[in-house]
């Protein structure tokens, strides 16, 4: 980022949308930079931090199925009501777009702000359709679902002890594997000698794989992660 703004190159990277959508999109006025619109052969367009918001916002309706028209419709409603749509929070069902001030408050957008009689339900999360074997695993996976980090649970086990003969006797199998990171954790909250039965653990993983990146989520990470962010506290 440059110190005035986002450039063209720098948002559609964030964003996640190629060139052409970004200045189809300026274009038509769906959305413009806040900072400086292009005047000329030349010029570089600038977008805010607000803009990269509302342009991810409109990219993750569009990924719903949600027609272009239709979030044009929803964003020209809430712009008539002076509410930017980085400071609102949208659901859609795939056609729709709905305003949720709060679970009994859904707003239709493509309706002029009409209400809704049936208040939509929230999303299903990945984490809600998951059996954890710990209250603190769920509270960890729905962190990665709100920051849309992809992760999969116990996916993989690894044989890590042996007896004389060759046979396996122990595995180990880590709680989560984040896609995009090829990173396995191992979340421990619980006592110190289960922590230290899980740190011996990952160092055999490490020392039989040593391509394998695996870490481990303390009780002090996890009672953080609590506190920042006003999670229950399962970790008894």
């Amino acid at each position: 980022m440059s110190e005035q703004g986002y450039r063209v190159p720098e948002v559609c990277r964030i964003v996640g949308i190629t060139y052409r959508q970004l200045d189809y999109w300026a274009r038509t006025e769906l959305v413009t930079p806040s900072i400086r619109d292009a005047t000329g052969s030349g010029s570089q367009r600038l977008y805010s931090f607000q803009d990269l918001v509302t342009l991810r916002v409109i990219k993750n309706l569009l990924d719903t199925g949600v027609s272009l028209q239709r979030v044009r419709t929803a964003v020209e409603h809430l712009s008539r009501m002076e509410r930017p749509v980085a400071a609102v929070t949208l659901i859609s069902d795939g056609r729709g777009v709905y305003e949720a001030d709060s679970p009994a408050a859904v707003v239709d957008l493509l309706r002029q702000g009409q209400g809704v009689a049936e208040p939509l339900a929230p999303p299903l999360l990945k984490s809600d359709t998951v059996g954890f074997a710990h209250a603190s695993e769920r509270q960890f996976a729905r962190l990665l679902d709100f920051y849309q980090i992809g992760w999969e649970y116990e996916p993989t086990s690894f044989d890590i002890g042996w007896d004389r003969d060759g046979n396996v006797v122990q595995r180990f199998t880590p709680d989560f594997y984040l896609v995009e990171f090829d990173l396995y954790i191992e979340i421990t909250t619980l006592n110190q000698k289960l922590v230290t039965k899980k740190n011996r653990k990952v160092r055999r993983l490490r020392e039989r794989y040593p391509e394998i990146r695996c870490k481990v989520f303390y009780q002090r990470d996890y009672l953080s992660l609590v506190t920042k962010y006003g999670l229950e506290d399962a970790s008894g």
